[in-house]
């Protein structure tokens, strides 16, 4: 009798949205409860006139309905929405595709008469989108320490690799692939670790870690120290001055330590030998030579504005090859991090807890998390995003929708899971947008693949049909036979 409608003598509350409320394009702009205006959201960033909207949304799909393609041979997807990133969308196109390499996108493309025909009229087809920051494979049940591995205890461990930790039977391999992920980068993150160890990037598909492997840059991450970075923020107001002081001590001591362990490496790499260093750590200082010489990358874990740039200048010191990996507040560093070309690898906007919406500063506008990417495409910055899990790592597509709802640019988005993460992750020759001459990495959807109605329908990775089946699938398959029974649920 006072909630649930719009009706005359009923409580207004009352929500006001700028599209359809369920639509991932759609914000939500004014809240009324009883007639008092508790929210209206204000445009901080001033990036409203750059939102994708949604008016209305799509959900007379056929959810069940999946394509086959061919494993071999030649295939011609024809009639589909071709979306191929690097050139604008080609309505009605074709792509061509024999023995797994795309050998053709476009138009009008003459198609071999011995080629298998699909036809995927009044479909989209995108090219396969990468997880640029997870623990699929390495992290499985989070309550249960068994099912996790996510490093080793200590605070040196350049010789680790989060590849032969991955678990090709992982359950959320399958849940992220159903979801048009293809490709996902694996990191390890041990609490209280300052060099972790390398990362690298699997295919999501495959009967072992080696099969699975892509080749690509080898990227080595370190943790760098910005505990007392947040005093920055309002909550000093709160912190009492003793442990404000302990922050601060413990910053500077394991940045000492950071900087020990690359001044080591150095002169290791220039020398072949330290005094320092024992015989029996010779694997671990062997595995720095990489990245102290510049040939692979430093992903540095790092979120604050002052820690960013604090960890620029370390690696402007000892002659790395920098990525900012997390970057809560790369958007308040967009200047050096344009003029130092350096990649930013960030989280898309929250999609699980409701604690992930809390802004890093009591007085950042609340959009912040919601506009990082519109902010850093803005400023010129290369950047991907990765979902920094395994559990939530499905939910790439969706959470970048959202950014879009905030002002970043749809042809940008994609690009953020495709082409740009590819090249930010040293995959350009083997997985780039559908670039002919290389293996197919696609899906084909039945409509856009950011909003949360759409479901993928066929999926090519590394050039093979991979099934959509999951865990997800079987129970949704296992329980539908007693709703159909039971429709009122008793």
């Amino acid at each position: 009798h006072r909630l649930g409608s719009l009706e005359v003598g009923k409580d207004a509350d009352i929500g006001i949205w700028d599209g359809y409320p369920l639509s991932v394009y759609s914000r939500c702009n004014t809240t009324l409860i009883e007639g008092e205006v508790y929210f209206q959201r204000r445009d901080a960033y001033g990036l409203s006139g750059s939102a994708v909207v949604q008016s209305k949304l799509q959900t007379d799909r056929d959810r069940r309905k999946q394509l086959v393609i061919p494993s071999a041979g030649i295939v011609a997807i024809v009639g589909a929405d071709v979306y191929p990133v690097t050139g604008p969308m080609i309505s009605g196109g074709v792509v061509l595709i024999r023995d797994g390499m795309v050998t053709a996108v476009g138009k009008n493309i003459a198609i071999p008469a011995t080629a298998t025909v699909v036809n995927a009229n009044k479909m989209r087809l995108y090219p396969g989108f990468i997880n640029a920051s997870s623990s699929i494979g390495i992290n499985d049940i989070e309550e249960e320490q068994v099912t996790r591995d996510l490093g080793e205890h200590g605070t040196f461990h350049p010789d680790l690799k989060a590849l032969t930790a991955v678990n090709p039977a992982s359950e959320h391999i399958n849940i992220t692939r159903a979801a048009g992920i293809t490709t996902a980068l694996v990191r390890m993150s041990p609490p209280g670790s300052l060099v972790i160890g390398t990362s690298g990037v699997i295919k999501l598909n495959g009967r072992t870690p080696e099969t699975m492997t892509v080749p690509s840059y080898n990227i080595l991450h370190v943790t760098f120290p910005e505990g007392a970075s947040s005093l920055n923020s309002s909550i000093t107001n709160i912190v009492k001055e003793e442990d404000a002081k302990k922050l601060r001590d413990n910053e500077a001591v394991a940045r000492r330590k950071l900087r020990e362990m690359f001044e080591r490496a150095t002169r290791y790499s220039q020398t072949g030998n330290d005094a320092a260093i024992g015989a029996r750590d010779n694997a671990q200082w062997s595995a720095m030579l990489p990245f102290v010489s510049g040939k692979g990358f430093v992903a540095f874990d790092v979120n604050t504005e002052r820690g960013i740039r604090d960890a620029i200048k370390f690696a402007q010191e000892f002659k790395l090859k920098p990525i900012i990996w997390g970057g809560a507040e790369a958007y308040k560093a967009t200047d050096v991090l344009v003029k130092e070309q350096i990649p930013v690898i960030v989280a898309p906007p929250p999609g699980g807890c409701t604690g992930e919406y809390s802004t890093t500063n009591d007085y950042d506008p609340l959009d912040t998390y919601f506009v990082q990417g519109a902010l850093l495409a803005k400023a010129g910055v290369k950047f991907c995003y990765g979902t920094f899990d395994s559990a939530l790592a499905k939910l790439l597509p969706t959470r970048v929708g959202i950014a879009c709802a905030y002002g970043l640019p749809y042809d940008r988005a994609l690009k953020a899971i495709t082409t740009d993460a590819s090249e930010i992750l040293g995959l350009s020759d083997t997985i780039h947008g559908l670039d002919t001459g290389k293996k197919a990495n696609l899906i084909i959807t039945n409509g856009d693949p950011l909003e949360s109605t759409t479901d993928v329908l066929a999926e090519m990775i590394d050039g093979v049909p991979v099934k959509l089946d999951s865990r997800h699938t079987r129970l949704y398959e296992q329980f539908k036979p007693l709703l159909s029974s039971n429709p009122k649920g008793k």
